[in-house]
């Protein structure tokens, strides 16, 4: 009979007699005492495994869970050491194989040999409340705990009314640079005012008339009542500068008729400021909103602010009287052979 103790010493075997047969107690007491440490058992040359620390080579191998691993590729002599994954690196913290860790407080991860997966700590927030009970659902962060709760919307809840704005009013000057302003009201808020910067058309002026034409007159044509800068320009107010060129357009200066935009909309424009302090109410009335053409950007306009800017896209001219419009006058105007 052959005992094999292969689950603790893979590479001991005992021969006992085949009969009488053993029981425990007796098989005990014919074996005596069994030593404590693998070491002292007596293995065939070349068959025990080599445990953690010992040297090994080429020839000999470890014990199960590790590996002989070598300081150098030189070397002909190692050292069982234990199997380790490999570390993870993430967003430049390095975390060890089976590290768990976490990427926020509703994110835990678990490095996995190089590489890691992560799971929710806030599963209800992947699953949507949306049905006939719930209007609008949508994640809100709750004080004094880092999971999000859906909040609906409920079919009796009042919502407060939008603001009701007047219209804009005229530009504050005939030409050059002005100010436009509106006014909003809600029966659960306070009045509250907007202004934009507005130019009906450039004042007379050395830009105005050393620069190209902003418009070309075809023949035919006695006045245009919706003309265009014939370059991209820079708008500018106080201190500031537009960080982007545009193409304005602005209403041509008829004779015995006045043109005022009949379409525009309002453009916000991202500015840079010399001066922190400067706002719209700085601009300077009947100046040019429009700078030179050759007008940089340089380092001392630094400071960003954005400005609510009228955009108009039409104008209409009527006589002086404002009774009658004159669209034939004032787009195209035929000439006819006399009879």
């Amino acid at each position: 009979m052959i005992l094999s103790f292969d689950s603790q010493f893979p590479d001991f075997a005992l021969t006992v007699p085949s009969a009488p047969a053993y029981y425990p107690l007796q098989l005990a007491a014919a074996l005596g005492p069994l030593p404590v440490n693998v070491g002292e058992w007596e293995c065939a040359e070349g068959t025990c495994r080599k445990q953690e620390g010992e040297p090994c080579d080429y020839t000999t191998s470890c014990d199960h869970g590790l590996s002989c691993q070598y300081s150098n590729a030189l070397d002909t002599v190692g050292v069982c050491k234990e199997i380790k994954g490999l570390p993870c690196s993430v967003f430049n913290q390095t975390y060890e194989n089976g590290e768990t860790f976490r990427l926020d407080c509703r994110t835990e991860c678990t490095c996995q040999n190089g590489r890691y997966a992560c799971a929710s700590l806030c599963p209800k927030e992947n699953i949507s409340p949306l049905g006939s009970t719930c209007s609008h659902p949508r994640l809100v962060e709750v004080p004094g705990q880092c999971c999000r709760e859906w909040m609906c919307d409920s079919h009796s809840a009042e919502r407060p009314p939008d603001y009701e704005w007047s219209p804009w009013s005229s530009c504050s000057d005939s030409c050059g640079a002005g100010l436009s302003r509106r006014t909003g009201n809600s029966p659960l808020c306070r009045p509250t005012n907007e202004t934009r910067l507005c130019q009906l058309r450039p004042c007379p002026g050395p830009f105005t008339h050393q620069s190209k034409p902003y418009h070309r007159l075809r023949k035919g044509h006695e006045c245009k009542a919706t003309r265009k800068v014939s370059r991209r320009v820079r708008l500018r107010f106080a201190s500031c500068l537009s960080i982007k060129r545009y193409r304005p357009k602005w209403c041509g200066d008829c004779t015995d008729s006045t043109c005022l935009p009949e379409l525009s909309s309002t453009l916000k424009v991202p500015m840079l400021c010399r001066q922190p302090e400067d706002t719209m109410e700085d601009v300077t009335q009947g100046g040019d909103l429009w700078a030179p053409v050759d007008r940089q950007l340089t380092p001392a306009y630094y400071h960003p602010i954005n400005v609510q800017v009228e955009w108009i896209s039409k104008c209409e001219c009527t006589l002086s009287s404002g009774t009658t419009r004159l669209p034939e006058i004032l787009h195209r105007v035929h000439r006819t052979a006399a009879p």
